[in-house]
C-alpha cells in the first residue's frame, strides 16, 4: 500500500489467525504521486504517478545491505577546496540573495554547485540538472574561551538528485576544520552568543540542527522547493561591484543561466533591514523569505493567510481579517488591523515565544528588528485602498490610557507601582505595548524597574503574557517546552495525570485541542468528537496521531480546496456537495457555500487540517498529562 502525499510504499503480511497485519516494513521513500495499483503479464505489481502520469514497478536495491556511500563529513563532499579555511572548490559559485530570513541572529554564506556543463534552464520554471547543491553556511557571534567572535555553526545542504530535493544538515566541529552530517531526526546544541546575535545581554542559546522531514516542510513542492535561488530572490546587484551589475547577468555571463537572465519579472525582494528601502516593500519582503513558504495556497491546510510578495496586499487575505487559530485574548484581534499592530496577531506572533509563535519552524529567538518592521508596516497602512474598520472611541480611550500607564511606568524610578503594572499586564494588547516599549532603546526604564516588570509578567497567570516576556530572561529560566526534537518513547515512559489532562483540554490556552474537537459536548466539532477515543487507541498510537496528522486521515475529514471560476479559493473539510452547490467548513466551524456553477476545481489535499508540531510548546509533563486525559476517553458521545 502506498500514501499519496508523501510518496512512500509499504508492505505487510496477513495473519489469518490473530486476524492482524503483521511484518509491516517500509519498501521505498518515492516523490511520486501513488494513486493506483495492478500486476502486469508477470504478475509484478505496478503504480501510477498521478502528477507525472506514468508507471512503475518494484525492483530489487542492488545496493542493499551496504555502506551508505553518503558524505558523513562536509569534506567528502567535493563542495571545498579547503574545508577548514571555507574556501569553495573550482566551480561551486558563490551568491548572496535579495532578502535573507531571520536565522536567530545566525549571518550566512550561500553557494551553489551545478556538475558538468549543463546549465539551470531559466526559461520559465528553472530547471536545475541532476546534481545540483545549494548550500548555505550559518555562522553565530560565540564567546568562546574569553574571545568573541563569528564561528561557523552548520552548512545545510540542498540536493537534487534528479527526482526530488532533499535537504542535509551538517555540524561544524569545534575547530571549525571539518562538519560532520547531523542524523534524519535532528536534534539541539546549545552556545553562549554575544549580543548581537539577537540577545539583550550575552546568554545561552539553542541552535536546532533540523531533521530531514523539517527541511522539506519550508523546502516543499508549493513554495518551489528552492527559496532564494530564483529570480526575485537574485535580482540584486553584486555585493562589492563597483558597477553594481545585477548578479542574475554576472551568473548568466557565468554560463549558469540558459537562457540568459538580467532581471526578475517578478517583483524584486529588498533587504528586509535595510532602512532607505520603502517600509512597504521591506515588510513584504521580511513576509516572502520568512512565512510565505507555508503560508500559500497548498502549503498548509489550516493556513488562510497568504504572504508571498507577489500578490496584492487584498489578495493575502489578512487585511481586517478576523484569525482562524485564535486570539490570544486580543479583543477584537485581526490577523492585520491596519494602523493598529497591538490588535494584530500577526504583529504578536512574530514578537513572542511559545504556543503559536511565527515562524513556526526555522527559529527560536525573536527577531527584534523584524518585530519592530512589521509593527511600523502595520502603523502606516490605514492609508491602503482596502477598507477596513476604524477605531471606536472606547479602544481609542482605552488606548490612551494604556499608553499613559507605560510612561508613568518609565518615571517611577527603581520602585514600579504593582497596581499600575498590573493594570499594564491585564491584557495581551497592553502587555504588548508594555513589551513594545520596554524593548525600545530609547526607553528610560531602570534597571531595576526592568527586572521587576520583567520577573513579574513571566510569572504573569495568563500564557501570552508570559511569552510575551520570556525572551528577557536567560533559557536556563524559561518553561522546558518539548521543541521540534520529540522523544516518543521518552513521552511514553511518563505517567500523566487525566486530571490535569483534562484541565488543560478544557482551559490551557497552550492547547489548541478544543478549537476543532470536543469533549462532552466541550469545544468545536470541526473535527472528530474525542468521547471514546481512549477504546479506539491506545496511548501510542494517540501520540502518533497528533505527531503526526497527515498520516492516516478519515475521509470525512480531509480538507478540501475549492477554486471559483472568478479565481477565488476557500479552503476546509467537505460539508455537503450536491448538484447546486459545494460547502465547505472552515477551521472557525463556519459554512461557505459555493454554487456549484462557479466552482472550476475541487480537490482533496492529503495534508490534515490540524496542524503539525502542536506539541513542540508544551512540557512533556504536560503531553504525558493530555495523553493520559485521552485514553481515560473510554465511553463514545450518545450524540454522534
Amino acid at each position: 500500500y502506498g500514501d499519496y502525499e508523501t510518496g512512500k510504499l509499504w508492505s505487510f503480511n496477513w495473519d489469518a489467525k490473530q486476524k492482524r497485519a503483521v511484518n509491516k516494513r517500509e519498501l521505498v521513500d518515492t516523490s511520486l504521486r501513488v494513486i493506483c495499483f495492478s500486476y502486469d503479464t508477470s504478475d509484478d505489481l505496478l503504480f501510477m504517478d498521478y502528477a507525472g502520469g506514468t508507471i512503475h514497478r518494484l525492483a530489487p536495491n542492488p545496493d542493499r545491505g551496504q555502506p551508505s556511500r553518503f558524505p558523513r563529513q562536509l569534506s567528502q563532499t567535493g563542495l571545498f577546496a579547503s574545508t577548514s579555511g571555507h574556501q569553495l572548490a573550482p566551480g561551486v559559485t558563490s551568491y548572496t540573495t535579495a532578502a535573507s530570513p531571520w536565522h536567530d541572529g545566525a549571518t550566512t554564506t550561500r553557494a551553489i554547485a551545478v556538475p558538468g556543463t549543463q546549465p539551470i534552464g531559466s526559461k520559465g520554471k528553472w530547471q536545475f540538472p541532476a546534481g545540483t547543491v545549494l548550500l548555505k553556511t550559518l555562522s553565530l557571534n560565540i564567546i568562546e574561551k574569553g574571545r568573541t567572535g563569528p564561528k561557523r555553526i552548520e552548512t545545510q545542504l540542498m540536493h537534487y538528485n534528479g527526482d526530488a530535493w532533499r535537504g542535509y544538515g551538517y555540524r561544524w566541529n569545534n575547530d571549525e576544520t571539518d562538519a560532520t552530517l547531523v542524523e534524519s531526526a535532528g536534534f539541539d546544541a546549545h552556545f553562549q552568543v554575544a549580543k548581537d546575535s539577537g540577545s539583550t545581554p550575552p546568554r545561552r542559546q539553542t541552535w536546532h540542527f533540523a531533521s530531514r522531514v523539517e527541511c522539506v516542510r519550508c523546502h516543499n513542492p508549493w513554495s518551489g522547493h528552492v527559496l532564494g535561488f530564483n529570480p526575485g530572490g537574485l535580482d540584486r546587484p553584486v555585493p562589492g561591484d563597483s558597477n553594481a551589475t545585477n548578479q542574475l547577468t554576472t551568473l548568466s555571463d557565468l554560463g549558469l543561466l540558459d537562457p540568459p537572465v538580467s532581471g526578475s519579472k517578478s517583483p524584486a525582494l529588498v533587504d528586509p533591514y535595510d532602512t532607505t528601502q520603502p517600509t512597504d516593500r521591506r515588510a513584504r519582503s521580511f513576509l516572502h523569505v520568512n512565512c510565505s513558504h507555508c503560508h500559500r495556497l497548498h502549503a498548509g491546510s489550516a493556513v488562510l493567510a497568504y504572504m508571498h510578495s507577489d500578490l496584492t496586499l487584498a489578495a493575502t487575505r489578512m487585511l481586517d481579517a478576523k484569525p482562524t487559530q485564535g486570539t490570544f485574548g486580543i479583543r477584537d484581534a485581526r490577523i492585520i488591523a491596519p494602523g493598529d499592530p497591538l490588535r494584530s496577531i500577526l504583529y504578536l506572533r512574530v514578537s513572542k515565544l511559545g504556543r503559536g509563535r511565527m515562524p513556526h519552524i526555522g527559529s527560536e529567538v525573536v527577531d527584534r528588528i523584524g518585530a519592530d518592521l512589521i509593527g511600523d508596516w502595520i502603523v502606516d497602512l490605514p492609508g491602503s485602498d482596502v477598507p477596513v474598520a476604524r477605531f471606536t472611541d472606547a479602544q481609542k480611550h482605552t488606548r490612551i490610557e494604556a499608553r499613559s500607564n507605560v510612561r508613568l511606568l518609565e518615571r517611577s524610578g527603581d520602585s514600579v507601582p504593582a497596581p499600575l503594572l498590573d493594570r499594564s499586564l491585564a491584557s495581551t494588547s497592553t502587555a504588548l505595548l508594555l513589551q513594545q516599549r520596554l524593548d525600545n532603546a530609547a526607553s528610560r526604564f531602570s534597571a531595576k524597574a526592568r527586572k521587576q516588570i520583567i520577573d513579574k509578567a513571566v510569572a504573569h497567570a495568563d500564557v501570552t503574557t508570559r511569552d510575551l516576556f520570556e525572551r528577557f530572561i536567560p533559557e536556563e529560566r524559561r518553561v522546558k517546552r518539548l521543541g521540534r526534537v520529540i522523544r516518543p518513547a521518552a513521552l511514553l515512559a511518563m505517567k500523566g495525570d487525566p486530571a490535569k489532562g483534562g484541565k488543560l483540554f478544557v482551559a490551557s490556552q497552550s492547547v489548541q485541542c478544543r478549537n476543532c474537537h470536543r469533549v462532552a459536548g466541550k469545544g468545536k466539532a470541526v473535527g472528530p468528537d474525542l468521547d471514546g477515543i481512549g477504546k479506539k487507541y491506545g496511548r501510542r498510537e494517540l501520540l502518533d496521531q497528533v505527531l503526526n496528522p497527515s498520516r492516516k486521515i478519515d475521509p470525512k475529514y480531509l480538507t478540501y480546496i475549492v477554486e471559483t471560476t472568478a479565481g477565488k479559493v476557500y479552503t476546509g473539510l467537505l460539508a455537503r456537495k450536491s448538484d447546486k452547490e459545494v460547502v465547505l467548513r472552515d477551521a472557525k466551524n463556519q459554512e461557505t457555500i459555493i454554487p456549484a456553477d462557479e466552482v472550476e476545481e475541487l480537490v482533496a489535499q492529503r495534508k490534515s487540517l490540524m496542524p503539525e508540531l502542536l506539541l513542540k510548546d508544551m512540557t512533556a509533563q504536560q503531553v504525558a498529562d493530555l495523553l493520559a486525559f485521552l485514553a481515560s476517553l473510554k465511553t463514545p458521545s450518545k450524540s454522534r
